[in-house]
């Protein structure tokens, strides 16, 4: 019966994952495959910590408001291969801790809105990349602007019916 319910709600068009995985943690439970439990837990409430799977793993590019004595831009890309291999994978990657019902609606937001997720760094970050900058330019504010196909796979990936993966 709970099978079927949760197949029934991954079947709609408007089926709510979130719904999918509260059912299927009740299925677990009850064959006792509490491990996997656990797991569902992380994906209903959002990680505690780092400690993500690898699918949670997501991209991110670095994004600036700067201005210089020509001009001022409100979203620049900022160049990013001059940087030490830890600082790259730091501002390039970013561990997804969200549950999966914010994913969801940030997934949502992005297919109407166009809106994206954003991971604001703090000031002192500018100094990675004053240097690479035109002369008499500066950065007002910077952020890591996370790649939204990354999040749908996300989505993708904690489907109940994938469990045999985890």
């Amino acid at each position: 019966m709970l099978l079927d319910d949760i197949i029934a709600i991954l079947s709609e068009s408007q089926g709510s994952l979130n719904s999918a995985l509260l059912k299927t943690k009740v299925l677990l439970h009850s064959i006792g495959k509490k491990e996997l439990a656990a797991w569902v837990t992380n994906e209903l409430k959002g990680y505690p910590d780092l400690n993500v799977p690898d699918y949670r793993i997501v991209h991110a590019e670095v994004h600036a408001q700067l201005s210089n004595f020509n001009y001022q831009v409100s979203d620049y890309m900022l160049p990013v291969m001059h940087l030490k291999p830890e600082q790259l994978e730091n501002l390039t990657k970013s561990k997804c801790q969200m549950s999966i019902d914010s994913i969801e609606e940030a997934v949502k937001a992005h297919r109407m809105k166009g809106t994206k997720l954003v991971r604001s760094l703090p000031p002192e970050y500018a100094g990675l990349f004053q240097k690479k900058l035109t002369p008499g330019t500066n950065i007002f504010s910077l952020w890591c602007e996370i790649n939204m196909v990354n999040v749908e796979n996300i989505y993708r990936k904690c489907d109940p019916a994938c469990l045999t993966s985890h």
